[in-house]
C-alpha cells in the first residue's frame, strides 16, 4: 500500500444520512428565507434559525460570509458555509433529496369551454370615419344638408 492510499484511505467519509448541523441565517421579512425554512420543514431536516434582524452578531456573521452583504438565507452546514440565497433545486442537492419535476411530459390535454345556452352577439364595431387631412368635417358630410 502506498502513502497516499495510506492518507486516502485513512480520510473519514461522511455517510449522506448522517445528522448534520444546520444553522440557517435568516429574516422574517425575506421570501428566500421563508421558502428555505418550508423546504426544511417540509423535507424534516433538524436546523436552527438565527433571524438577523434580532441578533446583532449574527448579523455581522452574515456580513463577513458574504462580502458585506446581509444576504438571506445564508446556511451552514457543519459550521461550513455552503449556500447563500440558494434555490429549491440547490438545497434539495445540498441535502440528497430527489423533486418531483416540475413539468410533467404528459400534460393534460386542453379541454374547450362548455357552450352556454344563449351565447352573446359578435360585437359589431363600426368602421373608422375616412376624413382627408385638408377636408373639415362639413366638408366629408355624404349628404348634403338642407338649407
Amino acid at each position: 500500500m502506498s502513502n497516499a492510499d495510506d492518507q486516502q484511505g485513512s480520510q473519514p467519509t461522511e455517510h449522506p444520512d448522517a445528522p448534520r448541523d444546520v444553522l440557517i441565517y435568516t429574516t422574517e421579512w425575506c421570501g428566500d428565507s421563508r421558502r428555505a425554512v418550508k423546504f426544511l420543514n417540509e423535507h424534516q431536516i433538524p436546523y436552527r434559525a438565527i433571524d438577523i434582524d434580532e441578533d446583532e452578531a449574527a448579523a455581522k456573521a452574515v456580513e463577513a460570509l458574504n462580502r458585506g452583504y446581509r444576504s438571506t438565507p445564508t446556511i451552514l452546514i457543519n459550521g461550513e458555509h455552503v449556500a447563500t440565497e440558494p434555490r429549491i433545486d440547490e438545497l434539495a442537492k445540498l441535502f440528497n433529496i430527489k423533486l418531483q419535476k416540475a413539468n410533467n411530459p404528459n400534460p393534460p390535454t386542453p379541454q374547450p369551454a362548455p357552450a352556454t345556452a344563449n351565447p352573446a352577439p359578435p360585437r359589431k364595431t363600426p368602421p373608422p370615419p375616412t376624413q382627408s387631412s385638408s377636408a373639415t368635417p362639413a366638408q366629408t358630410d355624404r349628404h348634403p344638408r338642407a338649407k
